[in-house]
């Protein structure tokens, strides 16, 4: 925990300009923002006010905490402001507003601070546990920041050649996806590196009180070099990208044939999207290599919040029904890297509805993370600069 005061002077000659500086006859004096007690992923902003002759008495007070373009806000009826849902070893800066009957004041000032979570918060201890592929390296900066050295490429076969969207007239459809209609033609694939540099991951997650909804891109990072994307291939589309599998014959020409998927729930992007390797949901290409028959689920990936990703065994081997989940996928229970019991997120088998993937993130999500999605392509359409926040009960099953 870490605290900021304000100097004396400065609060003085703060005092002074609010009480001179009111722009419209009612509206309260802004906020006279006294200190900042700053925790792993939250900030509270304790606050005195300063009435001004003829204004009525403030009602609410409203924070809004901003960095790299995202804007976390937060509202309170007296000193402190809470905000929650922050990303930790980010900048924020934050400021105040007043509000009456006639409107909002002008902002106090602005304070600057960077949530740190504290070791004892850490998943570092269950990431060292993990199987991660050869060729795939982890380092821990500290006990909060996890780095994941891969070159994107699964350590599994692959297909020479896949089902890819068509995009070009000189192409010719040889199918289409059920659902979506989306023709489709074989185009060849041979895998390619795709990152040099280090996939960064803040391991000491804190819950917040709104997820972030994921987007047609990678939402974690798997134990095999390869990411994880969504379940749709197509915003508003609820079926998984298996929901919409198909594979053809080719009669000439190399590859012979192609699929939508291979038999590892995977495919690569299309060529001007970087061609990368990805999954759509649970890949028993992962899970036959750590799992026990009727065993528990292994840690298979990290999301991008830093929260573990799993198959749909609990510890004694039995099945986590998606009733059992959260609208992300989610549930805190003990798993071999964490018998303690840890918040993670599940891929179940065999689904065929949006919950294949993870639907949303259940931790602050920085605008770092959001350019490691951004970079590892998209499906059908490209990732946007940012990520909507949604409510938990904005998400219904399907």
């Amino acid at each position: 925990m870490r605290w900021q005061f304000a100097s004396l002077a400065a609060t003085a000659l703060s005092v002074l300009l609010t009480a001179c500086g009111s722009t419209a006859k009612g509206l309260p004096a802004a906020p006279l923002l006294w200190w900042s007690e700053i925790g792993s992923a939250s900030v509270r902003l304790h606050f005195v006010q300063v009435p001004l002759p003829g204004a009525e008495t403030p009602s609410s007070y409203s924070a809004q905490c901003q960095t790299d373009g995202a804007v976390v806000t937060a509202t309170a009826e007296h000193s402190p402001v809470t905000v929650t849902g922050l990303a930790n070893n980010t900048v924020y800066r934050c400021e105040l507003h007043a509000s009456n009957s006639s409107g909002s004041s002008s902002a106090s000032r602005t304070v600057a601070f960077m949530p740190i979570a504290s070791p004892e918060q850490s998943l570092a201890e269950g990431y060292r546990k993990a199987h991660w592929a050869p060729g795939v390296t982890v380092t821990f900066e500290n006990e909060c920041r996890m780095a994941v050295w891969s070159d994107g490429l699964p350590r599994h076969a692959t297909e020479p050649g896949y089902l890819q969207p068509v995009n070009s007239p000189k192409q010719t459809a040889l199918a289409s996806t059920p659902l979506s209609g989306i023709p489709l033609a074989v185009e060849p694939y041979e895998a390619k590196a795709t990152r040099a540099a280090p996939v960064v991951f803040d391991i000491c997650p804190v819950r917040a009180a709104n997820h972030t909804a994921t987007q047609q891109g990678m939402v974690g990072l798997m134990i095999s070099g390869a990411v994880l994307f969504g379940a749709g291939e197509i915003p508003g589309h609820r079926a998984t990208a298996f929901n919409d599998n198909v594979s053809v014959p080719v009669r000439s020409g190399a590859p012979s044939k192609g699929a939508f998927l291979d038999s590892c729930n995977g495919h690569p992007t299309p060529r001007q999207a970087g061609a990368v390797y990805h999954y759509h949901g649970l890949s028993h290409c992962l899970t036959d290599k750590l799992d026990e028959v009727d065993g528990p689920s292994h840690l298979l990936g990290i999301a991008l919040d830093g929260y573990p990703i799993y198959g749909d065994r609990d510890l004694q081997g039995k099945r986590i029904e998606v009733s059992q989940l959260d609208a992300c996928n989610g549930i805190t229970s003990p798993t071999p890297e964490f018998p303690h019991g840890v918040y993670h997120y599940v891929l179940p088998e065999g689904a065929t509805e949006a919950y294949a993937s993870l639907r949303c993130l259940s931790a602050a999500v920085s605008p770092r993370q959001w350019a490691v999605a951004r970079s590892s392509g998209f499906c059908y359409t490209a990732l946007t600069a940012g990520s909507p926040v949604i409510k938990h009960e904005d998400l219904r099953r399907d």
